[in-house]
């Protein structure tokens, strides 16, 4: 792939794809340069029968292939870049055939992207209006043919995947021009499945793949990840799931590990008595393995200077090997490898160090004392230094691409606890095979790359995509719960119970007892104790917050089954489930969730039976909306251009059931058309006192405006009907009708 810093040793799927219209009997399917959407017809082929391949001749296939790759890549380029070229211009010879040319599309690119960045405001929103006809257009065949199931597909899968990419890497260049074309409608290329299968037979987690289409916008940076393949393609990951990656769990059989190579049996261990002592009396332990003269290293444990000495911070994670349950000791070779590396980093001799797994007492009170002040020792820390096996094999030499493209898929990006360790960082440094990478650095040098393209160059935007989870840790701060939540997505910990020890850390909040059981959110006048014993975790968490985010509510993954709190989350570490997009605020109380949110409310029809998927017309804001129910659908993996595509089901009950259903959206549609989308749940709403209208969680939905075809289509058929309400009656299990609730309406969901 000759757009990419490739890496040192490509792991997955080719990064060469085949040109199929070179031979003599295909000389015919080349673009012919004129309308994009006609096509097919003016080859005399009809749209239908090119979704599938199951009844073709071998030629009639291959002529299909050819066929498609003029249209759905060299086409889609042509119309794109608006030139008249010929798609030769696009291919070059390899050892193998004639293949795609990368390079020479990244060339034109580029020279679009200029042209666009010089033009005037009013050349550029007719491009963008030609452009968005274009992506609108392309979106349903693209995803349609190249994400068909590999049984009925009438394309290979390099060839799919390869016309995927193309759409991707055009969002890319729009992106990179998105001050002369903001707001551009997208295609949206998703992961085809052979690619999906492809990781797997990597032996990327199943949560990895999960994490890739959740969090990576471009699907250009799932593709570079499949490239360089995973960290560790050796790990066990048997019993893991899109949810959970349980092989960095420590079990009762853990081992701790010696350097590769070594097999010595010295431990070194610190003085727990003195490390308790230290602890109990608020003061840091620190450790240095001293070399003498002659003779081999010691550890000695001593206590952090008040004169606030230099020390470095080590995060690693467990499950690697440097941990140890049973006290407070490491292999010989591992200490002073560490302590090594800490003499490196800060260019000194005998640079003291702290380590959960020499510092943390095994028992109690010492134990709990040290695991609360983890917070202050590393932000303590002169740096805090990463030891990660999957990076130390990774040479300085790698480019930023790769280098932190291995960073967003090691397993110290999936922990909770070095969650809490690199935000409180005040420098972090990574170890790699030889030497260290500061993430500081690394990220100045991506954005500045970024911020000055020029030439559009999209390893910019991949290295970016992978620097964002990051890039977070930089704007946690102690009231912004909301950011703490979307950054512990994606992470596990072995005891559940820790990720609540985990936020309270990195946001610096004590415990505070406190049950708000009014609706007006109000704390009880008395310390309800049995209200208190009677809690989770989770609920004293969020009763505890004087607010939430108000996003809280639209929250996509388990939810709690108990009366007054089927709005709360489950757990707050569930994958990808946080979708929180704004400054707006709730809070808990025992009887529901306290908040202001925009919604519509619905008319029910008696005896109706709804389909999972139907339009809702907005009769106060006039547009109309598709909601599909996500019942027992992963909205988090699941894009909305599949969800619109899904299989409706009949539910006699899920809307016209409830007494007065309302549907709440995480943020307001907009009136005119478009792809916008949202998500939002269905509340029954009980009663209304003052002013709070007093509803139960029923569900959640996904939501998007109905295209502007099919309103045209539903205006034609009111016409003929008498109204909408005679389309309600015509319709009535796929359409219903509906009024706005004020945006600024007060609700308690329970």
């Amino acid at each position: 792939m000759d757009i990419l810093p490739l890496p040192r040793n490509i792991s997955g799927a080719s990064d060469e794809f085949p040109y199929l219209c070179g031979g003599q009997e295909v000389q015919s399917c080349r673009y012919d340069r004129r309308s994009w959407l006609e096509y097919p017809d003016r080859m005399g082929w009809s749209k239908e029968d090119l979704y599938t391949a199951n009844s073709d001749s071998q030629l009639v296939r291959t002529t299909k292939q050819s066929f498609l790759q003029s249209w759905l890549f060299f086409g889609l380029l042509i119309d794109f870049l608006g030139q008249h070229v010929d798609q030769e211009l696009f291919v070059e010879s390899r050892s193998g055939g004639m293949v795609v040319s990368w390079i020479s599309v990244q060339q034109q690119l580029r020279l679009w992207a200029r042209k666009v960045r010089s033009s005037n405001p009013q050349v550029n929103a007719a491009l963008k209006k030609r452009l968005d006809r274009l992506s609108e257009d392309a979106r349903y065949y693209v995803h349609t043919i190249c994400n068909a199931d590999a049984r009925e597909s009438p394309l290979a899968d390099d060839v799919a995947l390869s016309i995927l990419l193309l759409a991707s890497l055009l969002e890319l260049t729009k992106a990179s021009v998105k001050s002369a074309m903001p707001n551009p409608i997208r295609i949206q290329a998703q992961a085809p499945q052979a690619l999906l299968a492809t990781l797997s037979a990597q032996n990327w987690c199943p949560s990895d793949i999960y994490r890739m289409r959740s969090t990576l916008g471009s699907l250009w940076a799932t593709y570079y990840l499949n490239l360089i393949g995973p960290n560790d393609p050796d790990m066990q990951h048997q019993g893991c799931d899109d949810r959970r990656c349980g092989a960095f769990a420590v079990s009762e059989a853990y081992q701790h590990r010696h350097v590769a190579g070594c097999c010595c049996h010295n431990m070194m261990h610190a003085d727990t008595e003195y490390t308790s002592t230290l602890i109990l009396g608020n003061v840091i332990p620190l450790t240095v393995a001293r070399t003498p003269g002659v003779g081999r290293s010691r550890l000695e444990t001593i206590a952090c200077p008040k004169n606030g000495v230099p020390f470095i911070a080590i995060s690693h994670v467990w499950s690697q090997g440097l941990g140890n349950p049973a006290g407070n000791y490491l292999p010989r070779c591992q200490v002073d490898t560490i302590q090594q590396w800490c003499n490196e980093l800060l260019v000194k001799q005998d640079v003291p160090f702290w380590m959960d797994t020499l510092c943390i007492p095994r028992v109690d009170p010492a134990k709990r004392n040290a695991i609360a002040s983890m917070s202050e020792v590393y932000g303590a820390a002169a740096a805090v230094l990463v030891i990660d096996t999957g990076l130390l094999d990774i040479p300085m030499s790698a480019s930023d691409t790769e280098l932190i493209a291995r960073i967003y898929s090691c397993g110290w990006l999936r922990r909770v606890w070095t969650l809490q360790e690199g935000v409180k960082a005040r420098r972090l440094y990574f170890r790699v095979r030889d030497g260290f990478q500061n993430l500081e650095d690394l990220a100045q040098r991506i954005s500045t790359r970024l911020r000055g393209n020029v030439d559009f160059d999209p390893s910019n935007q991949l290295a970016w995509e992978f620097l964002r989870p990051l890039v977070a840790f930089n704007g946690i701060t102690s009231d912004n719960l909301g950011d703490a939540l979307a950054s512990i997505q994606f992470r596990d910990t072995t005891n559940a119970g820790d990720e609540l020890v985990c936020i309270k850390g990195i946001l610096g909040w004590a415990e505070e007892p406190v049950v708000r059981t009014a609706i007006s959110g109000n704390p009880s006048t008395h310390n309800d104790q049995r209200t208190m014993d009677s809690l989770s975790s989770v609920q004293k968490f969020l009763l505890e917050r004087p607010s939430l985010p108000a996003d809280i509510l639209f929250f996509g993954g388990r939810k709690m089954d108990t009366p007054g709190w089927r709005w709360a989350p489950a757990t707050l570490a569930d994958q990808g489930a946080f979708l929180l997009q704004g400054p707006r605020t709730s809070r808990a109380t025992t009887q529901g969730l306290c908040g202001s949110y925009y919604g519509v409310q619905v008319n029910t029809v008696s005896s109706g039976t709804l389909q999972s998927r139907f339009m809702l017309h907005d009769q106060t804001s006039n547009i109309w909306l598709v909601v599909l129910d996500t019942h027992d659908i992963d909205v988090g993996r699941t894009s909305m251009q599949n969800l619109k595509g899904m299989q409706v089901q009949h539910r006699p009950s899920w809307i016209d059931g409830c007494h007065r259903p309302a549907i709440l959206f995480q943020h307001r549609l907009p009136r005119a058309g478009g792809t916008a989308s949202t998500v939002g749940v269905v509340v029954d709403v009980e009663s209304e006192r003052d002013g709070v209208k007093q509803a139960q969680f029923c569900g959640s939905v996904a939501v998007s405006l109905l295209p502007a075809e099919t309103v045209q289509q539903f205006d034609h058929m009111k016409a003929l009907v008498g109204g909408v309400q005679g389309l309600v009656g015509n319709m009535q299990n796929c359409v219903r009708l509906g009024s706005a609730v004020n945006d600024g309406q007060l609700w308690c969901i329970s």
